[in-house]
């Protein structure tokens, strides 16, 4: 064989590597983005599609209220539990997926109930403050009247110091208040302040909602009174 032969069989031999090398880029491109297929990993139709997690390890604070990943059921999902870990500032499920982290897909009502310490949350629609959200909703009270409550992570960006006296800020994730909401029908909405705000609320039960406040010396700043009170609502 000729060495002008040679010389085209290399050639071709190049252009056959390269382009073997830039399809299994563009394909562990592919599945590196936001909507990867990772089912291969984790079988079931919820899992199918999740959703890849941005890691950051130059933020102050965390994200999470349970750091460790711990046994949860899903809802729609009949393969037993798995481990999750709820990211309160991304307001998303996560679960790993060799060594990855990945967001579970959201679907209306989704239930995830953790074995422990035991909690649910659920998705749902609700109001805060008259606007509109859907996210993940812990669940207190499931009777008649519902009390869900609503955990909040906010982050604070890195602050550079304004002159030489001044200090830099790392970025930072801090606790609020978390936000209690009550559940009327399949509406889900600010729970009221007060008393006053209560039995406008419901102003048919007037009297009997005076009388067990008066009873009771119910506070409405105390997650655990909010919960009697809602069972109490569940009756009348």
């Amino acid at each position: 064989m000729s060495i002008l032969t040679n010389k085209k069989l290399n050639q071709e031999m190049k252009k056959i590597i390269i382009g073997i090398f830039c399809l299994t880029a563009f394909v562990g491109f592919s599945q590196n983005r936001g909507g990867a297929e990772i089912g291969k990993g984790i079988s079931g139709k919820i899992f199918d599609y999740g959703h890849k997690a941005e890691e950051r390890t130059d933020i102050v604070g965390s994200p999470y209220y349970e750091e460790e990943m711990s046994l949860a059921s899903i809802s729609n999902y009949d393969e037993g539990n798995i481990s999750l870990r709820y990211n309160a500032f991304q307001d998303e499920m996560e679960f790993r997926n060799s060594g990855e982290i990945y967001y579970i897909p959201k679907s209306e009502h989704l239930a995830v109930k953790f074995v422990f310490p035991a909690k649910e949350y659920r998705y749902e629609a609700y109001t805060d403050k008259n606007k509109g959200y859907r996210g993940y909703l812990v669940v207190l009270s499931d009777t008649k009247v519902g009390l869900y409550k609503r955990e909040q992570i906010k982050f604070s960006q890195a602050r550079e110091p304004q002159n030489s006296y001044g200090e830099y800020r790392p970025a930072e994730y801090t606790k609020t208040s978390d936000t209690y909401l009550i559940k009327i029908g399949a509406m889900i909405d600010n729970f009221p302040k007060n008393k006053k705000e209560l039995i406008k609320t419901f102003p048919d039960k007037k009297a009997e909602i005076s009388a067990f406040l008066k009873k009771t010396k119910i506070s409405f700043s105390k997650e655990a009174d909010l919960i009697t009170l809602v069972n109490y609502l569940s009756t009348i």
